[in-house]
């Protein structure tokens, strides 16, 4: 039987209630996460962040949890111990990533590093593959062994898979760079890697000023890779059309823009006024269902950091729209001390497109940080829904690790977790309402069936007689009730038999049927709520 229920279906972005994923002692803050979502079974989740060792000497590991029953509960994982690697031991992680792919195998990418006696030195990249969900780990494959190692070259990556269904169908593709961008794929689950064509896995391609890359796949199989160099007013973008046998050449996605970069001394980190946290423009990257690539960035135009964003046409060929981009959220007011920052566009594949952002200005008295997410159901209509995830703001300076043991910048992470299966979203971000950096989660709805209150826990079923003279029974609230004869109970219910009848006809007559029963439903619903009133 066709459910009437989807009469009362509405649309847009509805937060849950947060968990907490993971429970530290304060030197163990977790910041800079990242999510993946089964989307083979979306009750099974990995979330993975920064671990810190001590935190004021910015030392610190690579922790994961997951979940499989959608995020309501975690369980902290353990990762192998990693060999040597080019000819170094490690002392622990930085920049996780984490995908699944369409088997539902787990693949975690992040980079080995040592402790010097200045700063913390990366020493590779290296993928751990799970076949269960994140529960265990396989020793890591390392990804740079084919070439020459540069730490000021080699840092920030990222991981995406094809999920087209096409026929780079499963491929797993990893971008990198500070300097230079470095591309690597896997064919093979992450057993085995290599670069563009026959080149070395993670070989740097000379003709592409990468830094902090991000990679997706479209449904259409288009490898996209978006960045942004710091301190440059341009994002930057290229693509693959052949499952990274090729990629195009890189242009300009967007021109300027005017990044947190923008007026700082060299050498110093961006802050915002009332933070001691760090935070730096992060490009970012949405392939829509049509086939257009969305990119989205942390913008100080107007003064205080928005979210700016510039569509192509279709594959990635050109870009529409001002070349400098526009703003997520044009009505949203400026001037309030509100900053927005660490964007991460998604969409979902039943065409929702989400941007989860931090928030960070005054709050309850103080300065503090809520997690949103800003949405649309069809880009040609804008970011016109906005919601708030996180139950209660945060305080960012608690706990908060030393950057790179500088007494002046703390460390909160420049990205967070954010990831989609059918209908939801779901989010991970660094929180301290505990008192201690942890990771929180919550999923965010696109779509909520609303239903008068006089309809909640009735059953489309309907058991007997109702068809006859009104003396029948239904469901309700998964109990048995006696419907009384031609009372609005039944009337309901006929309706509701109407509806499964109407489902049964095909093309515009049914539809028109359809509404006229929905419309009954709500004429009786009225009617039995001014009874109560009465």
């Amino acid at each position: 039987m066709g459910n009437p229920l989807e009469l009362f279906k509405k649309y847009g972005f509805f937060p849950g209630a947060d968990v907490q994923v993971t429970h530290s002692n304060p030197n163990q803050a977790r910041s800079e996460c990242a999510l993946a979502i089964d989307p083979s079974n979306p009750l099974r989740m990995v979330a993975t962040s920064k671990k810190f060792i001590d935190p004021k000497k910015y030392r610190f590991t690579v922790g994961v949890s997951w979940s499989d029953d959608g995020g309501a509960s975690w369980t902290e994982a353990s990762l192998p111990k990693l060999p040597s690697w080019n000819n170094q031991s490690w002392d622990g992680m930085t920049d996780p990533a984490v995908i699944f792919a369409p088997n539902g195998d787990a693949h975690l990418l992040t980079e080995p590093i040592v402790f010097g006696t200045d700063d913390i030195h990366v020493t590779g990249f290296i993928v751990f593959n799970s076949r269960d969900g994140g529960k265990t780990w396989e020793s890591p494959v390392d990804i740079t062994a084919g070439r020459a190692f540069d730490e000021t070259l080699d840092d920030k990556g990222w991981i995406a898979v094809d999920s087209s269904g096409g026929p780079h169908h499963g491929q797993l593709y990893v971008a990198f760079g500070v300097g230079r961008l470095s591309f690597a794929r896997s064919s093979d689950g992450g057993r085995t890697w290599k670069g563009l064509g026959n080149q070395p896995a993670g070989e740097r391609l000379n003709a592409y000023d990468g830094w902090a890359p991000e990679i997706t796949v479209g449904v259409d199989g288009v490898v996209h890779i978006v960045w942004h160099f710091r301190g440059s007013s341009a994002i930057r973008y290229c693509r693959s059309l052949d499952g990274g046998a090729t990629m195009s050449p890189a242009t300009d996605a967007a021109t300027g823009i005017t990044d947190l970069d923008q007026g700082v001394p060299s050498g110093e980190w961006p802050k915002f006024p009332n933070a001691t946290f760090r935070v730096i423009t992060l490009a970012t990257g949405c392939a829509l269902l049509d086939g257009r690539f969305v990119v989205g960035w942390s913008d100080k135009r107007d003064g205080e950091a928005r979210i700016f964003y510039r569509a192509s046409t279709p594959g990635g060929a050109q870009w529409t729209g001002p070349a400098n981009g526009q703003p997520l959220m044009p009505w949203f007011p400026m001037g309030n001390g509100l900053y927005h920052f660490h964007p991460q566009l998604l969409g979902t594949p039943s065409g929702a497109i989400g941007c989860a952002f931090y928030e960070f200005g005054p709050k309850l008295g103080g300065h503090l940080i809520d997690t949103r997410v800003a949405g649309c159901f069809d880009l040609a209509q804008g970011f016109s829904y906005i919601s708030t995830v996180t139950d209660q703001p945060w305080e960012p300076a608690i706990d908060a690790p030393l950057a790179h043991a500088d007494s002046d910048t703390t460390f909160i992470g420049e990205y967070f977790g954010f990831d989609a299966v059918q209908d939801r979203f779901g989010v991970l971000w660094t929180d301290t309402r505990t008192k201690v950096q942890e990771l929180f989660f919550d999923t965010v709805e696109t779509e909520r069936t609303d239903i008068p209150e006089i309809f909640k826990g009735i059953s489309a079923e309907i058991l007997a007689g109702v068809m006859g003279d009104g003396g029948g029974w239904i469901l309700v609230g998964g109990k048995v009730v006696k419907v009384p004869p031609r009372g609005p109970i039944w009337q309901a219910a006929q309706a509701l038999v109407a509806f499964d009848s109407a489902e049964k006809i095909k093309g515009p007559a049914g539809a028109a049927i359809r509404q006229g029963v929905g419309q009954a439903l709500m004429t009786i619903a009225g009617s039995m709520s001014k009874g109560k009133q009465r």
